[in-house]
């Protein structure tokens, strides 16, 4: 106001109230330095030195320390006048084909530099001893350190953007250890989908100016580790219980007592001990060819995609439920669900199980029970532990007596149009 400055609207209205500096100057007709730079902004802290060391080149170098920024402070006022401190909608970012980057300004840099932060706060995620390296030069724009601390881990990345071209092209090599997925997720869906810790590695190029353009033409290569995750929303073990509980109904004498036997009650979420997976990104689809996790009550396997242009996904589970690791006929099967809908969708509507391929799983395990000629008792015929024998052995030694083959054959018939229901 003292130097009669307009100020922008900002998203706090607590910003520009104070401003100082003090600097030393060097230089003659060919370059010039700023020394011993000192600049107050608020409640920001700047020092460091800058230089134009060619004029003619306008060759820029700096080296600059930054103790703390609140980014969001200084952005511009939302249509809302919503404060910065408010949570941006899911979905609220820029338009997809919208330019992200001036290839112009790009084209003409002509630099090298250092900075270092102790705290910056962005999109009201906080960034701690943030390093940024970076050289730029006949439009090839070089990101050879970008690390920094954020979502209780931390970030190490390298980032080449040649601008020489038509599109601009984008080569990244991205190192994320130990951060919290929570903050991630929310950011894009109005609920959590996914937390836990995480840590990735991603190896990609792609080149345009718009999202699209970028995720469209993005090819790379994408592993990830998840330490005791949860996917919220969604119980993949429920989702097989419950269909197996309906399907055993008309099998019983292949699992007796399989109401007792099978969890009562589950969790509405998927724990995940542990989740190993590589992946590939390529013509806008993130593609996971094969993976493997664990929960407290199965291990499961799985492939899919997930479409990064229009937030859809595809994925095919295969669930080993440990309750009935006992009975020997259904013992490591896998029973197939799908999962698939949108990203913005209710998770509870995602998943469903592959009813048919259940019932051929238990026509299956029950026509080997019932020709399973080594067995003694109808306790193996059908893979049941000592303890649930005795229980149909009057039962059994009755239909083994009379007429064994004809009553095994009309079982199976019973059995093969249960089932095919």
């Amino acid at each position: 106001q003292a130097l009669a400055l307009e100020m922008p609207t900002t998203a706090s209205a607590d910003v520009f109230k104070t401003a100082d500096f003090a600097l030393t100057f060097s230089g003659d007709s060919t370059q010039a330095k700023l020394s011993d730079l000192l600049v107050h902004l608020d409640s920001s802290t700047l020092s460091g030195r800058v230089g134009v060391t060619d004029f003619t080149t306008q060759a820029l170098t700096f080296d600059l320390l930054l103790d703390r920024i609140n980014v969001d402070h200084y952005l511009p006022a939302s249509d809302e006048g919503a404060a910065a401190t408010d949570k941006p909608a899911a979905g609220g970012a820029a338009p997809a084909s919208e330019s992200l980057l001036p290839v112009e300004l790009l084209r003409g840099l002509n630099m090298a530099g250092h900075l270092r932060a102790n705290q910056v706060i962005l999109q009201q995620e906080t960034l701690n001893n943030l390093v940024l390296r970076v050289e730029a030069q006949q439009g090839v724009l070089q990101v050879t350190q970008l690390s920094t601390e954020l979502l209780q881990g931390n970030l190490n990345g390298r980032f080449v953007l040649d601008a020489r071209g038509a599109r601009p092209s984008l080569t990244s090599d991205v190192d994320i250890n130990e951060i919290e997925l929570t903050g991630i997720s929310s950011r894009f869906m109005a609920d959590s989908l996914l937390s836990g810790k995480a840590s990735l590695t991603l190896d990609a190029k792609a080149d345009g100016n718009t999202v699209d353009e970028l995720l469209q033409s993005a090819l790379g290569q994408l592993h990830l580790n998840l330490d005791q995750g949860v996917l919220h929303g969604v119980n993949l073990n429920a989702v097989v219980v419950d269909a197996l509980r309906d399907k055993l109904s008309t099998v019983e004498y292949l699992y007796p007592d399989y109401q007792e036997k099978l969890p009562r009650q589950l969790r509405k979420d998927t724990e995940i001990s542990k989740l190993i997976a590589d992946a590939k990104v390529e013509n806008g689809q993130l593609i996971m060819p094969k993976f493997e996790f664990f929960t407290g009550e199965s291990g499961i396997d799985a492939s899919g995609r997930i479409d990064l242009l229009e937030q859809g996904f595809d994925y095919q589970f295969g669930i080993v439920l440990s309750s009935i690791e006992r009975n020997k006929y259904l013992k490591g099967t896998r029973w197939p669900v799908r999962c698939n809908g949108q990203l913005s969708g209710a998770p509870a509507d995602w998943c469903r199980p592959d009813i048919k391929a259940m019932g051929s799983i238990l026509s299956q395990a029950a026509s080997k029970a019932i020709k399973d000629k080594g067995a003694a008792e109808l306790g193996d015929k059908v893979g049941l532990e000592a303890e649930d024998r005795e229980q149909l052995k009057d039962e059994v030694q009755e239909k083994l007596e009379a007429e064994e083959e004809r009553a095994k054959r009309k079982l199976q018939d019973k059995l093969d149009k249960w089932l095919k229901r």
